[in-house]
Parts: structure tokens; C-alpha cells; sequence
């Protein structure tokens, strides 16, 4: 049930147009693209957040407010798509900026919650004379559904909103 590059169209030539008829600039350009991309990306990583609030555990709900930051989506610096994923590792500098903050990198334990684990056993130790069962997570798929659910709207709506952010910067002009 692994979700893949999904790929979405738009009509370039259209877009195209409209900025060769509001006469932007290359870099306002790139940022009216940027923003559209990144709001479409968003609305799947909003659902996805949504869906993560519902993940239940072992104990019921789990406390959901400290992964929800690492559901995230990244822009390509070509502006050849977004990226929207759980599993995505923190740069350097990011982990550092999370330990000087406190946060613990936790974003490892969305894949558990999203694909589930199998039987779970600590190893055996001097302290353990056997295997003590750890326990299992159940699959929630939340991503996937949250893909799945949202993929067609943000698709519909990638144009509008590339559109309404370019004729955005052209009325600041």
C-alpha cells in the first residue's frame, strides 16, 4: 500500500502566457510558482496532520502535537514538484536547531504509526533471562489515506492557486 511519486499536470503554456501578459520578472515568476506548488502540497500535509490525530495506540489516542512537525513537504528548488513525505531525515543543521530547542527527533516513529510493526521483542540481556515481548503497532495508513483522499483536489486545484499567487504579485506591482 506504499504511495509513490504521484505526478501532477499543468497547463504550462497557459501560465506561461499569463506571465508574459502581466510582464513578471523571473524571480517573481519562481515565487508565484513556489507559493502555488507549495499551497497544493499543503493540503495533502494538512490531511495527512488530520488523519495523524486519529492514530490510536496502545493506550488510545496518541499524543500526536510533537510529530505533527514532521510531516512535511519541500518545494523543488527547480520547481519540478513537491515533495510531501513522513520519512523525510533532518539535515544537520536542522537537528541541531531541534537539540538546542529540546525537541527530540521523533520523526522515525511516523513510519511505525503509518505502516505498523510485526511481533515486537527486546533482546535478551544480564537484567532479561528472556525475550520480553515489546508489543506491536497496528498499520493506521494514514499518510496513504490522506494521499489518496486528497490527491484529486490538489491536482484540480494546483492551476487555480498558481494562477491566484501570480496575479497576486502582479497587483503588488
Amino acid at each position: 500500500m506504499a504511495v509513490e511519486g504521484i505526478k501532477f499536470t499543468v497547463d504550462v503554456s497557459r501560465i506561461n502566457q499569463m506571465i508574459k501578459d502581466l510582464s513578471l520578472t523571473n524571480r517573481e515568476a519562481r515565487s508565484a510558482i513556489r507559493r502555488g506548488l507549495a499551497a497544493a502540497g499543503g493540503i495533502i500535509r494538512k490531511q495527512a496532520v488530520q488523519n495523524l490525530r486519529s492514530v490510536s495506540g496502545k493506550n488510545g489516542r496518541i499524543n500526536y502535537r510533537p510529530m505533527q512537525r514532521f510531516v512535511k513537504f519541500k518545494v523543488y528548488k527547480d520547481l519540478g514538484g513537491v515533495r510531501v513525505d513522513i520519512l523525510g531525515g533532518l539535515t544537520r543543521k536542522q537537528s541541531a536547531s531541534y537539540r538546542k530547542r529540546g525537541i527530540k527527533d521523533i520523526a522515525y516513529t511516523l513510519k511505525f504509526f503509518d505502516l505498523g510493526t510485526g511481533e515486537r521483542y527486546n533482546k535478551t540481556s544480564r537484567k532479561l533471562s528472556k525475550k520480553r515481548y515489546t508489543g506491536r503497532i497496528q498499520a493506521s495508513y494514514f499518510f496513504q489515506n490522506a494521499v489518496k483522499s486528497k490527491q484529486t483536489e490538489a491536482q484540480t486545484s494546483l492551476n487555480s492557486l498558481i494562477e491566484k499567487y501570480i496575479n497576486r504579485i502582479a497587483s503588488k506591482k
